[in-house]
């Protein structure tokens, strides 16, 4: 017979594991629930397919229709955190309270309410036309650019959203189009321009290999604008289309061609036998900067000329194929008929190059990446750090300028400690002169964090509120910012972050925040979380919602 203590070690035992038992049933016993309705009519939406899909993964878990009255049910989860999409026809496919690239996570668990959820869901709609030329003909093959207002990088204008192009009988198409105003313009090629016809034999002509003749005026040098719905010429007369959700919008372009402009222009070059890279950027909404291919043409030793212009500001950037004292000319102009590039005289090139190392890891890890960024332009180049530690951004290839540099290890920014040898170094900045061989030793602290932290509306978890990790020098370090949106609970995590001091924001309803323009921020600053990050264990970050 067996004792009463060695009875009572087994019922302990039997006792442990029924305990480690529930409480697994009961980590995989939540659920998610709610209703999704329109988001401004408040009406059910039946018929849409809900998933969850954990924050993880990614992959989607579980999926369901929604019934009549909207409803939807996610049962037996574990504890974690879900992404909750949802679509139908005439809605497209939304994450939850999604803004932008961000979205809510439903946060499951014990305490957690995430069985109440109304997920509101925005109607897509369309935008559709034909572009045709001043006969009625359709345009094939044309490019269609769709503009709208926008904020990005926290600067709210005008932005081409998304391209298309047109099919054989001229028709585009833009489907799954929030609400919101909208521009749609045009950029087509004249058919013999199109197929190379013209530009291939004026450029036979100019060598020389074929005579000029009469024919030579059977194909009329003409050209298409940029044309705007309906048909304006230029973006101050373009037709805004307002989509309210849902909407089917027809906007049928037409084009009319007419007469190439030609600028002539002197390469910047030492050898008039080298043709110059040439890029164009037209502008358009005043801040709107679309790429224009040019053709550009020879017309005598050292003179070249852009054949394909119509009237419109553009911005040129001429530079020499040379690696020996390379050069470049900038500058924009207003193009309103035949004559000369007035641009700027040429400046010399600067040769940039440099070693990098980690000051708790000496040698850096894989893919870093050396990017500077031009203060003045915007222009953000980048530099392939390579296994002996050493990069370099090609000889004679970056203009002379002030430039913002940063480490990036992943995706993480650092600002680096620097050294420069034929350049001026301010603080996180370099001043690189023209025609300068320059070389820049950089080191850094190594490695990227994340900041974990929670947002707190009078002293509770707040969801859907937008976080913002601002830098010690916001204008001078745009690529440290960090954003997320915080989840059901109220946290929020920030990767990637290189160390540093920041403050932490916790702003509501601030999608539209001008938070590049200077000073847009400040008046939140004082009420942010002030935190240092890489100089010991991060802690959870407590931050109040503005």
């Amino acid at each position: 017979m067996r004792s009463l203590w060695h009875w009572g070690i087994i019922f302990a035992l039997a006792l442990a594991q029924c305990f480690a038992s529930c409480s697994i049933f009961a980590q995989s016993n939540y659920k998610i629930a709610g209703l999704v309705v329109h988001a401004f009519t408040g009406a059910p939406v039946a018929g849409a397919e809900v998933s969850i899909a954990p924050t993880s993964t990614r992959q989607v878990l579980q999926s369901v229709v929604t019934e009549d009255d909207g409803g939807f049910t996610f049962e037996n989860l574990s504890v974690g955190k879900y992404v909750l999409a949802a679509n139908r026809r005439g809605f497209g496919s939304q994450n939850y309270q999604q803004h932008q690239a961000y979205s809510t996570a439903i946060a499951v668990g014990a305490g957690k309410k995430s069985d109440e959820i109304i997920f509101r869901l925005t109607p897509s709609g369309t935008i559709t036309g034909i572009v045709a030329d001043e006969t009625g003909e359709p345009l094939r093959n044309a490019r269609v650019i769709l503009f709208t207002h926008d904020v990005r990088n926290g600067i709210p204008e005008i932005y081409n959203r998304i391209d298309s192009t047109t099919d054989d009988e001229g028709h585009y198409r833009f489907s799954h189009v929030g609400p919101g105003t909208y521009y749609v313009g045009v950029e087509a090629h004249i058919w013999y321009a199109a197929d190379g016809v013209v530009n291939l034999h004026r450029q036979r002509i100019h060598a020389r290999l074929v005579p000029r003749s009469n024919h030579d005026e059977a194909l009329p040098d003409l050209v298409y604008p940029i044309t705007f719905y309906p048909k304006a010429t230029n973006s101050v007369g373009a037709a805004p289309i307002i989509i309210h959700g849902g909407d089917e919008q027809t906007a049928d372009i037409e084009v009319t061609a007419i007469p190439a402009i030609h600028l002539s222009f002197g390469g910047p070059g030492t050898d008039p036998s080298q043709y110059p890279r040439v890029q164009l950027t037209q502008t358009l909404f005043d801040k709107a900067d679309v790429p224009f291919t040019p053709e550009v043409e020879m017309i005598r030793a050292g003179v070249f000329e852009i054949t394909n212009l119509y009237p419109g500001h553009f911005t040129f950037k001429v530079q020499s194929n040379e690696v020996k004292d390379a050069a470049m000319r900038t500058g924009e102009m207003d193009v309103t008929g035949d004559g000369e590039l007035n641009l700027p005289p040429k400046v010399l090139m600067a040769t940039v190059s440099g070693d990098l190392s980690f000051e708790n890891t000496g040698a850096p890890s894989d893919a870093q990446q050396i990017q500077i960024r031009n203060l003045s332009s915007g222009e953000v180049i980048a530099a392939q750090v390579r296994e002996n530690s050493q990069f370099s951004f090609g000889a004679g290839a970056t203009a002379p300028g002030t430039y913002a540099v940063l480490v990036t290890t992943g995706g993480a920014p650092i600002v680096p400690t620097m050294i420069a040898t034929g350049a001026k170094v301010t603080r996180n900045s370099v001043e690189i002169p023209p025609g300068q061989t320059v070389h820049l030793t950089l080191g850094a602290s190594g490695g990227s964090h994340q900041v974990d932290g929670i947002a707190l509306k009078d002293g509770k978890p707040a969801g859907g509120i937008r976080v913002m990790l601002v830098p010690a020098e916001p204008q001078r370090n745009p690529g440290a910012f960090r954003f997320d949106q915080s989840d059901s609970d109220g946290t929020f995590s920030l990767y990637t972050v290189g160390p540093g001091k920041y403050t932490v924001l916790a702003i509501e309803d601030a999608w539209d925040l001008d938070w590049e323009k200077s000073g847009a921020l400040d008046k939140y600053l004082s009420g942010g979380t002030a935190i240092q990050v890489g100089a010991g264990p991060q802690k959870t970050v407590e931050v109040k919602v503005q």
